[in-house]
């Protein structure tokens, strides 16, 4: 497969080479989009009409390599990674309303460690309807099935990596006067976990980890002048587990709550985001879980310094599940910032830095995950892209044994129509 994979980059290479690369023509980005989010009408997937819809399949081929697949300190084990990815996105094409379809799979394979092999795949649909202008209700769900990264905290170690899926259903609807606004929303995320199996054969119990959270938010704002908006922001949120105590004897459930006060900016479509700060409180049934309590903040600004530059920055914490014994829960923290530049025409390079912090409630544990990345993404044509990318990631522990770090390596080619 690896051979495979490399016989059809050097067959895309030659194809660039046929092609050439295009010369860097500065355009303006239109108003709230990005350098990589502007229209190439020379460069886009055009896609497939059927009936009222747009229909975009496509198909990527990647070759990774990854020098710490187990996320270990010690005994490192390397490997490379093929990783077959077909997708079908179809939306509809109507002057009012809304309606978008997507199906993906990610087929991965490794070349030595074949314990670590997967197929995560997600379904989704979503849609809106236009009631009056500046009124809509909104609606969708998706259902995702992943396996679980080795270096969580939550792993179990079991012979294959913990496999679960998720569902996620919402609905909304939001409505404008004038300067005011007003937005409610209700999801739902339901957790479905597969049980583990040792080297030998025996089952690890995942059941225990099966859970639903549901969510109500009401956002309300107020237009203070043209493009600048003060919001208001409460939700609140009840999680329950299927299993009446986990394996290690405690009542996860929970409930808590969100509130947050913020403002969302947009200068000329050149900068623009929104930020907020609050308190957000998450409080357990067992008496021995401690309550996770305290200031919450967030935000994302967008900037397009040039016409072919953009920088972007984020901050969001949250409040998450864990199943650490006498753990609560934990705050995280993620920081992120990156650049993306269009160097040519055809080809766009960026880089990203991330600093993540969990802290966690009732454990003396803290993990602190230093993330950097740079890519480079050639537009060949309108059907063929090929995309170059590095990522680092290390992570310092509180907890013996839980430091590692890892570099990896990709490769991808990407054809759509």
């Amino acid at each position: 497969m690896t051979l495979t994979i490399l016989r059809g980059v050097a067959v895309a290479l030659g194809v660039s080479a046929a092609i050439g690369v295009a010369p860097i023509q500065a355009q303006e980005t239109p108003r709230g989009q990005t350098v990589t989010e502007r229209q190439r009408p020379d460069l886009d997937p055009l896609g497939m009409h059927a009936a009222s819809f747009l229909v975009f399949p496509k198909f990527s081929l990647g070759e990774s390599y990854n020098d710490n697949i187990f996320a270990t300190t010690g005994n490192r084990k390397d490997d490379f990674i093929t990783t077959l990815s077909p997708e079908l996105r179809a939306q509809s094409d109507w002057n009012r309303h809304f309606l978008a379809f997507e199906a993906r799979g990610d087929i991965g394979r490794y070349a030595t460690n074949s314990s670590e092999d997967f197929e995560d795949a997600t379904i989704s649909a979503n849609g809106r309807v236009d009631i009056v202008r500046d009124a809509f209700v909104s609606g969708g769900a998706t259902l995702n099935k992943f396996h679980e990264d080795r270096g969580s905290p939550d792993e179990v170690n079991g012979k294959f990596p913990t496999e679960y899926m998720v569902f996620s259903p919402t609905v909304g609807a939001a409505n404008r006067w004038n300067r005011f606004s007003l937005r409610g929303d209700a999801t739902l995320q339901r957790y479905m976990y597969d049980n583990a199996v040792t080297s030998t054969g025996s089952s690890i119990n995942n059941k225990d980890r099966d859970r639903s959270q549901y969510t109500v938010s009401l956002r309300g704002g107020y237009e203070i002048v043209p493009e600048y908006e003060a919001f208001v922001r409460v939700a609140y949120n009840t999680v329950n587990y299927s299993s009446a105590v986990d394996d290690n004897g405690f009542n996860r459930d929970s409930d808590g709550y969100e509130a947050v006060v913020g403002t969302r900016i947009d200068l000329s479509g050149v900068t623009y985001g929104d930020v907020f700060a609050g308190y957000r409180r998450q409080m357990y049934d067992d008496a021995r879980l401690r309550t996770v309590n305290g200031p919450t903040f967030g935000g994302a600004i967008t900037w397009n310094v040039t016409s072919l530059t953009t920088a972007k920055g984020s901050i969001v914490r949250t409040v998450e599940e864990s199943t650490l014994s006498n753990a609560s829960g934990f705050f995280a923290t993620d920081f992120r910032a990156s650049v993306d530049h269009e160097l040519l025409r055809n080809l766009l390079i960026g880089a990203t830095v991330g600093y993540l912090v969990d802290d966690y409630e009732g454990i003396s544990r803290e993990d602190d995950y230093y993330k950097a990345g740079a890519y480079a993404r050639y537009l060949m044509n309108r059907n063929l892209y090929l995309t170059a990318r590095y990522d680092y990631e290390r992570r310092a522990s509180d907890a013996v044994g839980a430091d590692y770090d890892k570099n990896i390596f990709m490769l991808r080619l990407e054809t759509q129509l």
